[in-house]
This record gives structure tokens, C-alpha cells and sequence, in this order.
């Protein structure tokens, strides 16, 4: 949506002579309806139901932190002049149950002591309640998503224009004392140190292999490919894929690799929202084959039953917020009472624990 309105504007700006402010932006709004009839364990509780929401909404709110790989390209564009204006995007739940309301007995024990400290009660206001309840009871466990996107303060026209911050003072810089005196540190330079520190984990060319190039006998031809690979322009292309590694290092370094009952996936997710759905989407796969079809199609049962999921491009520079978004996935797990059927761990480059620092993320399934 959001260059689909830069090309609108673009446009109008060519026919109108280049008056950007005249072009006011449209916000884009839509809403999903996921009914889920068929799962017996949300139909009967409106607690489990509820508890998976609400675990949801707090791993959303916890990815604002994550240093995603999406963040660190923005930080590079932005410190080149080459930045594209990010749109504000929203996104509102609501969800709807047979039993929406449905009180635990000690909530309801809580409730009727809080009504004898009181003294009275309000019928008029009880019967609003009931009717606000019975206004989210529907035929099934629904999930009603609004999605928003919102134009950015600096898009330009008139919603641009009042969302556009006031100019500085002259003078000063913006985030420093007047005059550029000692504490003019912006949030443009605290950006610019968390690319740099983002990138030092692509950064895998240790100088003891480059000296153990160097006295090779081919270290003429290795000089002359590293020389075109560095002519700008031209592209070094490798047919070692990220999941090639990742096998190789699983086989090499994982003691409980079973090549038999373990399967590898992988994916080119780049967003948080993105992960869950991959993680949760594989899991879901797997549980509705049988995991334990997979022990007996082994023979003795004996190996471990593990599921590699390849996320080269995943908080590729962060494994403490790779951590933090294994945490949430158990979080979620724990609310749809999924605990018992798999643990989770992970493996990322810059693991605390050296015998986890796989060459990309990877997210483990252990399945019990």
C-alpha cells in the first residue's frame, strides 16, 4: 500500500507542476474473520482460548525490541540517503467465544467477596455486563484482525503536514545543545553505532584462514577470483545453500542427530510476524502426521525426533533476540497446553555457548 501511494504521489506531483503538499494520502484498512470450528480443546474452554490470545499479544509487543535483519538494512539505507519512508501500520484484535466471559470458580468466589465488601449492587449496571458478554458469544471461536496503515509524518499533503514535527530552533541541532556544544549526540548517531555493531556478525573471515589461503599452491588463482569478486559491480555467487550448512554442522556437532527421524526445513522469513507463522505452521504439520509414525518407521525408536528449522535471515546479528523469540514461542506453546509434546532450543552464530553456534539460526523442535 505504501508504494502504491508513493507512485500516486509521484504522479500527481509530474501533473500538478511538483505540489506535493496538494496530494493528501489514503490510509488502508482491512479486516480478517479466522473461524476455528474444529479444535474441540478452544471450543469446550474459553480460558485456553483466551490465555493463547492474550500470550500472543504480549510476543507482539516483546518484538518491538527484536534486532531484526529488516531494522539493520534500514540503518545501512538511512546512513546512504537511501531511506524509504515506513508507513505507521496497526494491528487490533478482538476475538469472540461460545463461552466469551466464562468465569473460574475462584473468580467467581473473588467476585462475590468483593460484592459483600461493597454492600450493594448495581442491577442496572450487572445487566449491561451481561449483555456486553453475550455480544462476543458467537457460534465458534473467532479471531476478528484489523489491520491499519497509517501515512508517515513526513509523506507530505495536509495529514503529512500536521503530523510533521516542528523545525529546530536556529542554531541548534536537532537532539544536542545550542550552538553544538558537548552533548549533541542525535539518535541518528546512536543508529549509526547499531548497524556498526549489527554488522561485525557478518564479518566471518578470520585471519588465520586467510593466511592458510596464502600458503596454499593454488593462491594465485584464489588471489585472482578474490580480485574480480571485489570489482564493483560484480556479484560473488556460491551454490552453498544455508540449509547445506546447516546439515553439515548438525551431523558434525549435534550429539542427538538422528539421521532417520529428523527432518530439515527451511525458510526466507525476514519479519517477526513471519517467524511465528513459520514456527507454529511446521509445528502444526508435523502433530497433525504423528510424530511417534516417525519413531516406528525407524526401526528401533531409539534416535531422537528433531525438526531443523533453517532461518538464515531471522535475527541473523542478535542470537539474544533469537533467545527471546524462542521464549515467546514457548510462552504460546504453554497456552495451548502444547508443553508436553515439544521443547524448544536454539543454535545462532553468536550463541553464548560455542557448541550452539551454528552457521545461521536455526530453531530446534525436540518432539517428546
Amino acid at each position: 500500500h505504501g508504494r502504491s501511494e508513493e507512485g500516486r504521489r509521484a504522479k500527481w506531483e509530474e501533473s500538478s507542476g511538483g505540489r506535493e503538499s496538494s496530494y493528501i494520502p489514503h490510509t488502508f484498512r482491512q479486516t480478517h474473520v479466522i473461524v476455528v470450528p474444529s479444535c474441540p480443546d478452544l471450543t469446550d474452554s474459553f480460558k485456553t482460548f483466551d490465555n493463547i490470545v492474550q500470550a500472543i499479544n504480549i510476543a507482539r509487543r516483546s518484538a518491538r525490541d527484536y534486532v531484526t535483519d529488516v531494522q539493520l538494512e534500514k540503518l545501512d539505507d538511512r546512513m546512504v540517503g537511501d531511506e524509504e519512508r515506513d508507513w505507521v501500520v496497526s494491528v487490533n484484535c478482538a476475538h469472540l467465544h461460545p463461552r466469551y466471559g466464562e468465569k473460574t470458580p475462584t473468580e467467581i468466589l473473588a467476585e462475590m467477596e468483593k460484592e459483600e465488601e461493597e454492600g450493594e449492587v448495581d442491577l442496572n449496571i450487572e445487566a449491561y455486563k451481561e449483555l456486553r458478554l453475550k455480544a462476543r458469544r458467537s457460534p465458534y471461536p473467532t479471531l476478528v484482525v484489523e489491520v491499519m496503515s497509517s501515512p508517515p509524518p513526513n509523506f507530505g499533503g495536509e495529514r503529512g503536514a500536521e503530523a510533521r514535527p516542528p523545525s529546530p530552533p536556529p542554531g541548534s541541532e536537532a537532539g544536542g545543545a545550542p550552538g553544538g556544544g558537548d552533548g549533541g549526540v542525535t539518535s541518528a548517531d546512536v543508529q549509526k553505532l547499531e548497524a556498526l555493531f549489527g554488522m561485525s556478525a557478518a564479518v566471518d573471515h578470520p585471519a588465520e584462514q586467510e593466511e592458510a589461503e596464502v600458503d596454499n599452491g593454488d593462491s594465485d588463482d584464489d588471489a585472482f577470483w578474490d580480485a574480480l569478486a571485489k570489482t564493483k559491480g560484480i556479484q560473488e555467487i556460491s551454490f552453498v545453500t544455508p540449509l547445506n550448512m546447516v546439515q553439515k554442522w548438525v551431523a558434525t556437532n549435534d550429539p542427538l542427530y538422528a539421521p532417520a527421524t529428523s527432518s530439515f526445513v527451511t525458510t526466507d522469513a525476514r519479519n517477526v510476524d513471519e517467524g511465528y507463522e513459520f514456527v507454529f505452521s511446521t509445528m502444526a504439520s508435523v502433530l497433525s502426521e504423528g510424530p511417534k509414525e516417525q519413531e516406528e518407521e525407524a526401526g528401533d525408536g531409539s534416535g531422537q525426533r528433531r525438526s531443523y528449522l533453517v532461518m538464515s535471515n531471522f535475527l541473523s546479528s542478535s542470537a539474544t533476540s533469537f533467545e527471546k523469540f524462542a521464549g515467546e514461542v514457548t510462552n504460546i506453546m504453554r497456552s495451548a497446553k502444547l508443553e508436553g509434546a515439544v521443547d524448544v532450543l536454539t543454535l545462532h552464530p553468536e550463541h553464548v555457548d560455542a557448541e550452539r553456534r551454528s552457521p545461521v539460526p536455526v530453531f530446534v523442535l525436540q518432539w517428546k
